[in-house]
């Protein structure tokens, strides 16, 4: 099994969910898991983990299934070979667990990244990896399903988590 992560934040408050999926080209999840609403520390740059980290969790420790590989929308690793967002969450499981970083976007003076441009796009994603061979993520992001450039799995784990904390603002609000 497989599952892409993401958070979404409203002020200080975020929510993350998991779409998980049993094959790299599945085209529909098996499951969609939410993380608890939990408060967030402000953005630092650099230090984006602590932000996310927390939220990423709150989904892992719910999930029964046993996962082959966790895909996340950032990086795991920063110019430098400073750890991100993924490296420390490969590290928190262990480094039992593989972790794919699919960037949209090029952090400022990283060279450690692979680029990887799909279907007809022209423009790349940026892919970190631990736990797993950088040029074995790439050609996995490559097979992963979509039409579009970010992969279908990653877009409906972005939509997922924005609706979720949507949900959870909406009911505390009615309160």
């Amino acid at each position: 099994m497989y599952i892409c992560l993401d958070a979404a934040y409203e002020s200080s408050i975020g929510l993350a969910c998991g779409v998980i999926f049993d094959s790299i080209g599945s085209q529909k999840p098996a499951k969609v898991i939410t993380g608890r609403k939990l408060k967030v520390k402000p953005y630092i740059p650099g230090k984006f983990y602590e932000r996310e980290l927390p939220l990423l969790l709150s989904v892992l420790e719910r999930v029964e299934e046993d996962l082959n590989i966790i895909f996340i929308d950032g990086y795991v690793w920063l110019p430098g070979n400073r750890p991100g967002l993924g490296a420390h969450l490969f590290k928190s499981q262990n480094e039992k667990i593989p972790v794919i970083g699919i960037a949209k976007n090029l952090f400022k003076g990283h060279r450690e990244c692979l680029k990887v441009y799909r279907r007809k796009s022209s423009r790349p994603l940026f892919i970190t990896s631990a736990g797993i061979s950088i040029k074995s993520a790439a050609k996995i992001v490559e097979k992963l399903h979509g039409q579009n450039r970010v992969p279908y799995m990653v877009t409906l784990s972005h939509i997922m988590a924005q609706k979720a904390l949507d949900e959870k603002l909406n009911r505390h609000q009615s309160r």
